[in-house]
């Protein structure tokens, strides 16, 4: 899958153009299996897209025992996507499961765009909140029985 197309997937509801300056600004992170991408707690200062590879999401429990609580996150996944929102510190741990490179994307820059044209910040916050609703849709779905 190429940048663009990752970007793609993970910013449905931004233009072409906008896409291409996120690529742009966008630093390549490389990590190794098992590396930590993201601990639990830590500030995230920049918007992550998975451009390659799997991403294993866990949290600890109990503060003992490391527990993934969903599927992996592969390519044109956007991570620590609530972190970026709302400033606090992330929620899981993101661990590398093989090798993985995410794209990303400083926070001073997407900032920058968004003072640059208000309608950008709608159409991003429209992706994001995109991802956020249809992660929340396949949580409810393993959590809560089926409705009849």
């Amino acid at each position: 899958m190429t940048s663009n197309a990752i970007l793609d997937r993970a910013f449905t509801a931004l233009k072409a153009e906008e896409r291409e300056g996120l690529l742009e600004k966008a630093e390549r992170l490389t990590f190794g299996l098992g590396d930590v991408i993201i601990k639990e707690g830590a500030k995230i200062e920049s918007f992550y897209v998975v451009a390659k590879g799997e991403v294993r999401v866990t949290r600890n429990v109990d503060g003992t025992v490391s527990a993934e609580f969903v599927g992996p996150r592969g390519p044109g996944e956007p991570l620590g996507e609530m972190s970026f929102i709302d400033g606090l510190g992330a929620s899981a741990t993101l661990i590398a499961d093989g090798d993985v490179e995410i794209l990303a994307s400083p926070g001073a820059a997407i900032s920058k765009m968004m003072e640059a044209d208000s309608t950008f910040a709608g159409r991003f916050y429209h992706s994001v909140l995109l991802t956020m609703s249809r992660r929340l849709r396949d949580t409810n779905a393993r959590v809560l029985p089926p409705s009849t």
